[in-house]
């Protein structure tokens, strides 16, 4: 009974848009005061515990190199690339799209920067070649679910952290899910474009797409470089952010010359807020973990889903349900860090794989941020395309066919084991 008090206060800072980890920490000192036998310098200790990983060293270097790809002219340099690859099939920029957010993937690991680096060029590239505004914009809002799936990515980061499984196997998890999502949103596509009859370009010439290849070849490089360091042991996941970051510094910098080097303490700035932001929310969020588990919450709550039913097809189908319905109203991280160690012990007890579940978690909380009343890739689309909120809601519903499609089979299929199994087993 004093949890849900702690609760309430939880999800009463979240609707008045109090930052989620003032709120954690608020739920937790409630919960404390009211329990009254546990003392406040638990919180201080809970703390700096959450944060004193070695791997959370590489968060920020992999938000730099996200930030430096963005704002370093890669995004043109892709689409560009994607375009003469497959632009010239029936609705060729929708597939444009898909594929470049697929690549930009692999450099961002975030949905949010992902619209935030291509959303502008796809939307205004289709627009100007007859695509609706609402189907561009759902196209845009779609893809972008890819960001955190492709490594790196910082949810799988976080996610690896705190369920205590490899982040090497969950970048490499990553892969064939990414490309699956990729897949299906571009059969959709092909079906929707044959339909409306949308423009189909000229097929670029072999000059042109080598051209735009080896233009683009250095970006490409990175995830490959990155993933494959990690895989033969050149470097850990956490010197993997470095390395990362040093690449697209290197690239941006002394290659592209697309950033002067009097704007880098701005972009160091901006990085240093997000990164305190999130070590913020991974700090009090370890707090509220403790006092869950200390509080037997946890074992509950386990108890009681397990009552219900122990088959593993209903667990998961169940936990799909609420993982979209939390991603409606909290970030995948923050959803991570407060709701894995609820659902950690569930998915033990069924026998549920913790890295194939990784990625089941990550994409039903993206799915969330497509999804009101939260929505925030949903919100920066729509003032991208300049489409109300209203019909960008009514554009994004045709998507969620693909996307749970792709949930579906990604939930139901050993996909995201393969490569794991392969490389490590």
């Amino acid at each position: 009974m004093m949890f849900l008090y702690s609760i309430i206060i939880l999800f009463l800072g979240i609707l008045i848009n109090i930052p989620i980890g003032f709120c954690l920490l608020l739920a937790s000192l409630i919960y404390i005061i009211l329990l009254g036998d546990i003392p406040f310098s638990i919180v201080v200790h809970g703390m700096f515990a959450g944060v004193d990983n070695f791997v959370l060293l590489s968060v920020p270097f992999f938000i730099l190199m996200g930030e430096l790809m963005n704002q370093g002219g890669m995004t043109k340099k892709l689409f560009r690339f994607a375009s003469a690859l497959v632009g010239h099939l029936p609705g060729g920029l929708a597939y444009v799209n898909v594929i470049a957010s697929m690549i930009f993937a692999g450099m961002s690991g975030s949905a949010v920067a992902d619209v935030g680096g291509l959303g502008s060029i796809e939307i205004k590239a289709m627009l100007e070649d007859g695509y609706d505004r609402e189907f561009s914009a759902g196209v845009t809002a779609a893809s972008a679910t890819i960001g955190p799936i492709i490594p790196p990515s910082i949810p799988i980061i976080i996610y690896g952290v705190y369920a205590n499984v490899s982040i090497i196997e969950l970048f490499v998890a990553g892969f064939l899910p990414g490309v699956l999502i990729g897949i299906v949103l571009m059969i959709y596509i092909y079906i929707i474009s044959r339909r409306r009859k949308y423009p189909i370009h000229k097929k670029a010439d072999f000059k042109e797409l080598i051209r735009s290849f080896f233009d683009t070849l250095p970006s490409l490089l990175a995830p490959g470089l990155l993933v494959g360091g990690i895989i033969s042991g050149v470097f850990t996941p956490t010197e993997c952010g470095a390395a990362a970051a040093a690449y697209a510094l290197f690239l941006t910098v002394i290659i592209y010359k697309e950033i002067k080097i009097n704007e880098l303490p701005l972009i160091f700035l901006k990085v240093a807020k997000v990164t305190a932001f999130v070590m913020l929310l991974v700090s009090a969020a370890s707090v509220f973990s403790w006092l869950l588990v200390r509080g037997n919450i946890t074992a509950i709550i386990a108890q009681g889903v397990l009552q219900l039913s122990t088959n593993y097809f209903f667990i998961l189908a169940l936990i799909n349900i609420l993982l979209l319905i939390v991603g409606c109203f909290i970030g995948p991280i923050e959803a991570i860090m407060i709701f894995l160690p609820v659902l950690y012990p569930i998915v033990t007890s069924v026998g549920i794989n913790l890295i194939q579940f990784g990625i089941i978690m990550v994409f039903n909380l993206v799915i969330g941020l497509l999804t009101p009343p939260v929505a925030s890739v949903l919100c920066l689309v729509s003032n991208i395309s300049e489409i109300p909120f209203g019909k960008m809601c009514r554009a994004i519903i045709p998507f969620y066919i693909p996307l749970l499609i792709a949930l579906l089979i990604i939930t139901y299929t050993p996909i995201s084991l393969i490569l794991p199994n392969i490389l490590f087993r």
